[in-house]
């Protein structure tokens, strides 16, 4: 029958990740033959993500110790064979043989006691003594009265200050309880890691230093009111901008202060020449002739008149307006000067930076690897010309940023893993890891971003808080400050007995309590 040199490991449900692979680090690093037992109910070991750091640590550890695991769970045998992990199902797994001697010894008695929920080893009861029954004599003589040796009440009083001593006394050492502090000496260390947020994969992968990302878009709108601050005397020129049109199949050129003519007469000059390519169109700015109302006019079609002897340029090039022109004016009055339309623009897209990246900061589901700093395509909605004769508009900018996301937990567990890896056997990490980045090195083909990822992070003394409670179980407080303070590493020791009058530690070493920092 095959024997092992080492108690069996029954992995337990209700530890974490890094829990089951610390135990069995240290199970395999004791030496001897390692037999690990995985319950069928290890749904810790379904996610692919644990999953995939149990397969990474049981591979490295198998190429230098004897490690053997076998499990009642099929489903998961598959999935950890399919990771070239070499398991054993319980159903080739030798039956426990019937001498109490051989099952003792036997290395699955362990975990089939675990599965049957019971002691597999069944004590054999004792047999009962037999009553032997006397003939009573046929003349019974009465029994003798027994002489009183005093008062009896003196030996109670005296048994029970007796028992009462020793009660207070078991009390004292069973009782108590111990909070014991232990400070380490910590090491801080620094590393660096180049890290792939990957959009195309599912599962964080150790192997590649990748964990999985997305691209998303973050689109924003917001609206402010703004005051025109320029003045107009003797009346306002009417002005906008109009749309050019050059239907025939050869390219018309316009000159500078070309004639406009509306559906009612009212006559507009062309700004700055143009050049309307065939069949194609041009945008360009008119203003009124004369100030005055009488040049607001409704959006629609605009002739040249300069055409009139040629029908056919008439009626194929000519101007189109989008919209009303009303900033036409007969008095004096406040007009929009371009001062003024940049100072919205500017504090529209303020608005709508702030806006984005408080939607970035509320998530709650992913973090922000990079955002882009420049608004895409940002279009404003009722943005006015220059000179147009109003007091206040108020305009609407809508715009979006790109950016990478992903989940700070993966980010976390691949580093913790990734330092675990290198860490020795006597040394553990610290709680506090910090973690900075570098702006990204691929980012704008909206794949795969790579960031290289600062850590500091510290080591502190891994102890075996059982060893410690054991070893300090019924000493005073100042020989188990002794004790603590002598340890390797440590700097400092704190100890606490609840209540303070015990003279020593309690004697079950389950009541002291081993903080380590």
């Amino acid at each position: 029958m095959k024997k092992t040199t080492s108690k069996p490991l029954i992995l337990s449900p209700k530890d974490g990740i890094s829990d089951i692979v610390y135990q069995i680090k240290t199970y395999a690093i004791k030496g001897g033959e390692t037999l690990i037992y995985i319950p069928d109910n290890m749904d810790i070991l379904y996610n692919p993500v644990n999953r995939g750091l149990f397969v990474h640590t049981i591979k490295q550890l198998i190429a230098r110790y004897d490690i053997e695991l076998f499990s009642a769970d099929n489903e998961l045998v598959s999935l950890l064979i399919a990771s070239n992990i070499p398991i054993t199902t319980s159903d080739t797994i030798p039956q426990i043989n019937s001498d109490v001697s051989d099952i003792e010894n036997d290395p699955y008695t362990d975990f089939f006691g675990y599965q049957l929920n019971q002691n597999p080893i069944n004590s054999t009861p004792e047999s009962s003594p037999e009553t032997v029954f006397q003939p009573e004599p046929a003349n019974p003589q009465p029994l003798p009265k027994k002489k009183s040796d005093g008062p009896s009440w003196k030996f109670l009083l005296a048994g029970m200050i007796v028992v009462t001593t020793i009660l207070v006394a078991v009390a004292a050492i069973l009782i108590p309880r111990a909070d014991i502090t232990i400070t380490t000496k910590l090491e801080s260390l620094s590393k660096d890691f180049y890290i792939t947020f990957d959009p195309g994969i599912t599962d964080m992968s150790a192997e590649n230093k990748a964990i999985p990302s997305i691209t998303d878009t973050i689109s924003a709108s917001v609206e402010g009111t703004y005051e025109g601050t320029g003045s107009q005397a003797g009346g306002t020129k009417a002005s906008g901008t109009i749309t050019i049109k050059n239907e025939t199949s050869a390219s018309q050129s316009l000159v500078a202060n070309t004639r406009f003519l509306s559906a009612k007469g009212k006559q507009f000059r062309l700004i700055d020449a143009v050049t309307i390519p065939a069949k194609d169109s041009v945008t360009g700015k008119i203003i009124a002739d004369a100030p005055g109302e009488d040049y607001n006019i409704p959006a629609g079609k605009l002739t040249i008149p300069g055409f009139e002897d040629n029908p056919t340029k008439l009626a194929s090039i000519y101007g189109e307006l989008g919209s009303t022109i009303n900033n036409g004016a007969s008095e004096d009055g406040i007009i929009v000067t371009e001062q003024d339309i940049e100072k919205a623009r500017l504090d529209l897209q303020k608005k709508l930076t702030e806006v984005v990246n408080k939607q970035v900061s509320e998530r709650k589901d992913t973090k922000a690897l990079v955002i882009q700093t420049k608004l895409n395509d940002i279009q404003y909605t009722g943005l006015p010309n220059v000179g147009d004769r109003v007091r206040s508009f108020t305009v609407k900018a809508s715009g979006n940023l790109q950016g990478v996301f992903y989940k700070e937990e993966d980010l976390d567990e691949l580093i913790k893993f990734l330092l675990a890896s290198q860490v020795i056997d006597s040394r553990e990490l610290g709680s506090d890891i910090k973690i900075n980045f570098d702006p990204p090195q691929e980012f704008p083909n909206k794949q795969a971003a790579k960031a290289r990822v600062y850590v500091d992070y510290f080591l502190q003394p891994k102890f075996d808080e059982g060893d410690i409670s054991r070893n300090i179980r019924l000493k005073t407080i100042s020989q188990a400050q002794d004790y603590l303070k002598g340890l390797d590493n440590v700097d400092s020791a704190d100890l606490k007995l609840i209540p303070g009058f015990s003279p020593v530690l309690p004697v079950l070493s389950s009541r002291i309590r081993i903080i380590i920092k």
